[in-house]
């Protein structure tokens, strides 16, 4: 699937349709203690993209309770700046009754972006959201593909899409028995 779709020009279909103009792509990347050279690995992955990058906006979602991690977000932030869109750098502070954990930054940082889209200006019926982990690796078509599938789906205000998952990022630094469930996940679609 993944090789028969990398065959379409989905940048070139996605620009014909109408409201194409009027996309924005917002990610979502939540980081704690993950090394500055996997954030830019990342960051070099969605400035690689085939879909125009300054519509492809970035959300870096820290936490307090590592103040490194802001600092490295910033100066990444820095860094792309001029590559993609607008790049965001949220500190989540955990709050009363909140869970440590993945949703409750990703929660603050959706309330952050959305107020700051919502004084821009931005026009939300045509703004995706994807979350995603920190060391993610979209394939350079991804959000040209998700752009086309988004503009042409009378339901995409109902829909959830989600891109094939291979387990291979990380595949050196897990143990054996995962790598080993990791690759059968990878290769097999009925698993």
């Amino acid at each position: 699937m993944i090789r028969r779709a990398n065959r379409v020009n989905w940048l070139e279909k996605a620009r014909g349709l109408e409201h194409y103009e009027k996309l924005q792509h917002i990610i979502f990347v939540p980081t704690v203690n993950e090394p500055e050279e996997i954030l830019h690995r990342t960051l070099t992955f969605f400035s690689s993209q085939e879909f125009d990058t300054k519509k492809i906006n970035i959300v870096l979602a820290t936490e307090a309770k590592v103040p490194k991690q802001l600092e490295v977000c910033q100066e990444l932030a820095k860094e792309f700046r001029d590559k993609l869109g607008k790049i965001w750098v949220t500190q989540h502070t955990l709050a009363d009754g909140e869970i440590i954990g993945k949703s409750s930054n990703l929660a603050y940082a959706s309330q952050v972006v959305k107020e700051d889209i919502e004084r821009d200006g931005w026009d939300k019926n045509w703004v995706t959201a994807t979350s995603c982990d920190a060391d993610v690796s979209f394939h350079v078509k991804y959000f040209a593909k998700l752009s086309y599938d988004f503009l042409t789906n009378k339901h995409r205000y109902l829909r959830f899409w989600q891109g094939p998952i291979l387990f291979y990022n990380n595949i050196w630094r897990v143990p054996m028995p995962v790598r080993v469930v990791n690759t059968v996940y990878s290769i097999a679609d009925d698993v």
